[in-house]
């Protein structure tokens, strides 16, 4: 998703502020960029921003003071703050709270952590904002909706006089009987009896009573064993010995319904935002790093034995730290490429050799095919199939379907146990496909395997089919499972066009 909010960073270090910058430009943020708090007060007032980075450390305004004074300006009090410290004590996180501070982020700042912080913010501002709007609603109804109203008139020495709406009677469940006996205070009662908060409701009932004014009040009751959030209005008077009173009833049960759902909703949202970018990037980042990490513990645990003997070839030692170098610049490697799907950077494309990156892909699981008796079977010319797209994109693709049917033999008894990598070309696209003989999978799953966390294994939040779809979507391509014989494996087949077209 590319964002289009403005953000204003206020923060002195120039070095600081262009490695934000690098974060966020690609997202399609819009930056602007304050070196001091008086410049930052300035362009926030001006413009008014989507959300503001501050930093704390800052000469002669620091980020507490320009927070407090964006807060007590009305044009600027409800921009959400992102604090930016290098000092993580609860001390000072809690002083960036309570004088109007959103969140905070410790220095250094990693660029998802960043993002995610970022994001959460912003949804919570438009929550927030959907909220005002709908109370801005509640506040008209109030003017042109009534549920009912009533009226009291008591003459000095005479018979006091209640009436009310036919509304206020279906309400209340009222008979004419009992309307006759009505008094303000009893009214009231009416609606208290059973509230939470009936002495402070009754004292400004009985002050607006003596002193003639106005008297509004939202009360949590119940009526007739019915919770009900009610809107009571009520105005006294009293003139050459007359009392009168009038006043509204209104059921905005309903209404505050939809407001708190609203609260509920924006709360759940930011929260499951932020759980599932974390769990997502997160599983997926283990997903990725586990083969080479384990690759390289195999080889140290290599290199251990060696050490241990006092004659060990040397070429061979060397070559187990080529392999050790190699994974660690695979790993580095699946770092990069998480951080370019967090970010949804434009796709990098180029032309490459499909051939050449499916041979180097299928190489990086050689050890393990090996170690579990999996043969590989290559089913393809391997001459050259030059296509336009993001190599690094297409080989994410590959590693996670080939590391699926890796995952399905691993534990199978079978005798032969076999992937058979396939390419294919056609008219302007070409496909390849990975097929294994293993267990297979379930016509029920099938149909939702690429759906997020669906999966067929205990230990996977099943994310990497998932990927892959967004992936090949987003190169103009499609992903399917292959027809297999029932209970004998499962095949992935990957169509791509040969020229990449933007959509």
């Amino acid at each position: 998703m590319q964002h289009t909010e403005n953000i204003l960073l206020v923060d002195d270090n120039p070095v600081n502020n262009q490695l934000i910058a690098t974060y966020l430009l690609p997202c399609g943020y819009t930056i602007q960029i304050a070196e001091n708090g008086r410049d930052g007060l300035r362009l926030a007032k001006e413009n008014k921003p989507d959300l503001i980075l501050l930093d704390i450390m800052m000469p002669d305004m620091d980020g507490y003071e320009v927070c407090r004074l964006l807060r007590d300006n009305p044009v600027t009090a409800d921009i959400p703050i992102l604090f930016i410290t290098a000092d993580a004590s609860p001390e000072n996180h809690l002083r960036a709270f309570s004088i109007g501070g959103n969140d905070f982020i410790t220095k250094p700042i990693y660029e998802m952590v960043l993002l995610a912080r970022i994001d959460n913010l912003i949804k919570l501002y438009n929550s927030q904002k959907r909220v005002e709007k709908l109370n801005k609603y509640y506040e008209l109804s109030q003017k042109i909706s009534l549920t009912g109203y009533w009226s009291y008139k008591k003459l000095s020495g005479k018979e006091s006089l209640f009436h009310c709406s036919q509304q206020l009677r279906n309400l209340l469940h009222l008979q004419d009987d009992q309307i006759a006996l009505l008094t303000p205070e009893n009214f009231l009662s009416l609606f208290i009896e059973n509230c939470n908060d009936r002495e402070r409701v009754s004292k400004s009932w009985i002050k607006a009573e003596l002193e003639g004014c106005d008297f509004k009040e939202l009360i949590n009751c119940r009526i007739c064993g019915e919770k009900k959030n009610i809107r009571l209005w009520a105005q006294f008077s009293e003139v050459n010995e007359v009392s009168s009173a009038f006043g509204s009833v209104q059921d905005v049960t309903g209404l505050m319904g939809i407001i708190y759902e609203e609260f509920r909703l924006a709360n759940k949202l930011a929260y499951t935002d932020r759980y599932n970018s974390m769990v997502e990037s997160g599983t997926q980042l283990a997903h990725e790093l586990n083969q080479p990490l384990a690759s390289i513990a195999l080889n140290v645990n290599a290199t251990k034995l060696f050490l241990e003997n006092d004659s060990f070839d040397k070429e061979e030692f060397f070559e187990i730290i080529k392999d050790v170098e190699s994974e660690v610049m695979r790993a580095k490697e699946v770092v990069e490429r998480m951080r370019s799907v967090a970010n949804r950077k434009p796709l990098q494309v180029e032309e490459f050799d499909i051939h050449d990156l499916i041979k180097r892909t299928s190489a990086i699981f050689t050890q393990d095919f090996n170690a579990n008796n999996i043969t590989l079977v290559e089913n393809y010319t391997g001459d050259l199939c030059l296509i336009s797209g993001d190599k690094d994109a297409v080989q994410q693709v590959m590693v996670n379907i080939i590391r699926n049917a890796y995952e399905s033999l691993r534990e199978s008894v079978q005798d032969r146990k076999t992937i058979v990598l396939s390419l294919l070309e056609s008219s302007g696209m070409v496909s390849f496909s990975v097929v294994d003989n293993g267990p297979g999978i379930s016509g029920v799953i099938k149909d939702t395997l690429f759906f997020p966390f669906v999966t067929t294994k205990s230990d996977n939040l099943g994310l990497g089919l998932a990927v892959c779809k967004s992936i090949v979507s987003r190169l103009g391509g499609k992903i399917e499972v292959l027809p297999v014989v029932k209970n004998a494996g499962v095949g992935f087949c990957v169509s791509l066009p040969k020229e990449y077209v933007a959509s």
